[in-house]
């Protein structure tokens, strides 16, 4: 039974945004060693660069490596939002202090061109706001810099913030980072999906979201299956040209379609997802093993089917 105040600590938790789930084990562990690896590198070039050794830009370069690493398929974690973002807030915040003057009223100045700035180049990207004030509160040091503080230490320091990310994230395909790799060539989408629908959804919602397309897609599906129920596949329902889909999203994805029956044996192919074209024999115990439901194709996408509602 609950406690009286837990009925009120928690909802209060959830309002101010708590997160619901914990990532797993393997995903903390290379969210954790590869952001330490990638802010000893940057620690490493700043100090190593002309002007190295600034703990404020070392700072926003922090803050940029916790996005990357915690939500390596967020949007606001893309290359070009760190690159360009960081790069045109430290522009602006350099005219603004040689411009305006420096203080508080121009600092907050700074900040709201900044959001301006980002949001019609498409790089909103928080951490970048550090790196403007750092421009505009930064000392003497910073100023005398001029303009060159956008190449270095900024420039510098992010570009290879992004270098190490791309290369620590590489050999972990559940992480892809740019969001926009792909392992595999797009084929037709996941039953439930579309991905036209998707884009729409996207478009008339009238603030950014930080979440790809892609992660939007397999929440949807997951969130679909789960709603649907699982269907008792039984050896009845193994019949010729019947397709089934094991369910499963991104590169473990597939779409068989059954070319004969034997009494204990199945032969299929596979019509979409990964070894397309591939043929395959089975038992029918292991094939009922690996299917998550049947579908049909409409279009560019699969339809999930009951198979007692086919005619």
């Amino acid at each position: 039974m609950n406690s009286p105040g837990s009925r009120f600590l928690w909802p209060a938790i959830r309002w101010l945004g708590a997160g619901t789930t914990t990532p797993s084990a393997a995903e903390l562990a290379v969210a954790t060693i590869g952001s330490i690896i990638a802010m000893a590198v940057v620690f490493t070039v700043s100090y190593s660069a002309p002007v190295g050794g600034n703990l404020l830009i070392v700072a926003s370069a922090g803050a940029s490596t916790v996005l990357i690493f915690a939500v390596p398929h967020g949007r606001l974690s893309q290359p070009w939002p760190v690159l360009v973002g960081h790069c045109l807030c430290a522009a602006i915040g350099v005219a603004c202090a040689r411009w305006i003057g420096i203080g508080p009223v121009e600092a907050a100045a700074t900040i709201g061109v900044c959001i301006l700035g980002m949001s019609i180049f498409r790089c909103i990207h928080p951490p970048a706001g550090a790196t403007a004030l750092t421009a505009v509160m930064g000392g003497p040091a910073i100023y005398e810099l001029g303009f060159g503080f956008v190449f270095s230490p900024v420039l510098i320091n992010m570009a290879t913030l992004i270098l190490v990310a791309i290369l620590i994230n590489l050999p972990f395909r559940w992480r892809r980072y740019p969001a926009s790799i792909r392992w595999q060539r797009r084929q037709p989408l996941p039953p439930n999906v579309n991905r036209a629908d998707i884009q729409h959804a996207l478009s008339q919602i009238d603030t950014l979201m930080d979440v790809s397309e892609d992660d939007l897609m397999r929440i949807y599906e997951l969130a679909r299956q789960k709603s649907d129920g699982a269907e008792l596949i039984t050896r009845a329902h193994i019949v010729t040209d019947l397709t089934f889909s094991n369910g499963k999203f991104g590169a473990s994805w597939q779409v068989r379609e059954i070319i004969s029956r034997e009494l204990h044996t199945v032969r299929y192919e596979i019509i979409a997802g990964q070894g397309v074209g591939d043929v395959g024999e089975i038992s029918i115990e292991k094939f009922i093993e690996w299917v998550a439901y049947p579908v049909i194709r409409e279009g560019d996408s699969w339809s999930r089917i009951r198979l007692d509602d086919r005619n």
